[in-house]
């Protein structure tokens, strides 16, 4: 019942443009290290060939092989002023290669352009090691348990729509109420809610 949405980001090589513009030796020391650490994330972009794949490099971007599609998203709000549901947005062109922006700086967005090596971005993994089941929390309703584990949340807020997932889950044994809290399970980009149905 759930669905994940993969929001995907790839550098253009517009730090090596701005090589010519940086003027300091303290700029120019970083374009040259920015270089060089593409030069290493192209190897091993290559070295990936057509699988698919995506790797974490240490302090940097997500580096994504094997011909993966790429689209947005956008968040649609109802009357409630929360998040209902998602529509299409932008595809970008599908590439066999790419990297993904993990620093959250980039000027060009969706795409990394190093930010990360100009501001010593630290991507020390900080998540628990648990499984899913080990973290969540179990609220039991008439037709739907829903599992909830908090720490896996990201905010979107498609949970509180239409009267809240827990009080749709605690109301399943209602048609329209079993509905909506189905497909705000499947709304939740980050994992945390997933709802089992009793019957099946």
């Amino acid at each position: 019942m759930r669905k994940n949405n993969c929001y995907m980001i790839f550098c253009r090589s517009s730090h090596e443009k701005n090589l010519m513009k940086s003027k300091s030796k303290d700029y120019q020391r970083n374009d040259r290290k920015l270089i060089e650490v593409e030069i290493l994330y192209r190897k091993i972009i290559t070295d990936m060939k057509k699988i698919q794949k995506i790797l974490i490099s240490k302090d940097g971007p997500y580096l994504v092989s094997g011909n993966i599609p790429l689209s947005k998203e956008i968040a649609i709000i109802g009357k409630s002023g929360e998040p209902e549901k998602r529509k299409k947005g932008q595809k970008y062109t599908q590439r066999e290669s790419y990297a993904l922006c993990r620093c959250g700086k980039s000027q060009n967005k969706p795409f990394c352009d190093g930010s990360h090596i100009k501001n010593n971005f630290n991507g020390t993994e900080t998540a628990k090691r648990k499984k899913y089941k080990e973290q969540a929390d179990l609220l039991s309703g008439p037709e739907l348990d829903l599992t909830d584990a908090q720490d896996l949340c990201s905010g979107a807020r498609f949970c509180h729509a239409a009267g809240g997932i827990w009080n749709n889950v605690e109301n399943s044994d209602d048609p329209t109420s079993k509905k909506i809290a189905i497909q705000t399970a499947c709304n939740c980009p980050s994992g945390r809610l997933v709802v089992w149905d009793k019957t099946t």
